[in-house]
């Protein structure tokens, strides 16, 4: 399956708070979320996630922070935030049909941080997901 990076940026604005009522606030809300639409505008590092994600079986949410690498600790709400963020595109998005929660403490950006202790990749999709950058309008 091929995703156009507009066609998630689209698919978030429509559907991430219909999805995540409980994180409505994180839409829109700053540098965070900001930094999560623009990873999804990024295809090299949509790719990436993805790979670590099918073949690695490393969160979502974990390979974003690390390509991040931010300065400070996270709120408790900013983690489950991102989390959710990367749940709906796996979920809602992509199609992923199941996921598991794991431990990320083997990582020394989360001990280091304290980033987040556990997170969730995702499995059991029919077609591999690819994400191509949206042409520019002419």
């Amino acid at each position: 399956m091929i995703f156009l990076t507009s066609q998630i940026t689209s698919m978030i604005h429509d559907d991430f708070m219909k999805q995540y009522k409980s994180f409505s606030e994180f839409s829109s809300s700053g540098k965070l979320w900001d930094d999560c639409i623009a990873a999804t505008q990024d295809s090299d590092l949509m790719n990436n996630i993805i790979f670590c994600n099918d073949v690695h079986e490393i969160p979502p949410a974990l390979s974003f922070l690390r390509a991040l690498n931010p300065r400070e600790d996270l709120e408790e709400f900013e983690r489950r935030a991102v989390g959710a963020f990367w749940g709906f595109i796996f979920k809602f998005v992509f199609g992923y049909r199941n996921q598991r929660s794991v431990s990320t403490q083997r990582c020394l950006l989360a001990r280091e941080k304290k980033i987040i202790k556990s997170a969730t990749y995702f499995y059991d999709i029919d077609e591999k997901v690819v994400v191509v950058k949206a042409p520019l309008s002419i």
